[in-house]
């Protein structure tokens, strides 16, 4: 047994788990960065985010997408109208209505 406690071969084994996290932990926000990069700042983090909820899920109504962001509905409302904005490309009317959600 161990003299000293939080040595030993558990302990190696719980810090090269924790290493592992965190070198794990760092590919995501790599991605993003990258990510946000290749838009030329032209949209900010939680208009990115909910572009990625949107990609992943589909179409969904707003109260549904807020709740997956975890903002307001209003909030929400704010941040879609900021990306169909003219020059964005979103243009409302572009695609047409989706059934089942307000805009």
């Amino acid at each position: 047994m161990d003299e000293h406690p939080g040595t030993g071969p558990a302990q190696d084994d719980i810090e090269a788990v924790t290493r592992a996290v965190l070198t794990a932990s760092r590919l995501p926000a790599a991605v993003s960065a990258r990510s946000l990069a290749a838009v030329e700042e032209a949209i900010t983090l939680p208009q990115f985010r909910m572009l990625v909820v949107l990609s992943t899920r589909g179409p969904s109504k707003l109260v549904v997408l807020a709740e997956h962001l975890g903002v307001q509905p209003s909030t929400a409302v704010r941040m879609a109208d900021r990306l169909k904005a003219p020059g964005r490309g979103g243009e409302r009317g572009r695609a047409g209505p989706v059934p089942g959600v307000r805009r």
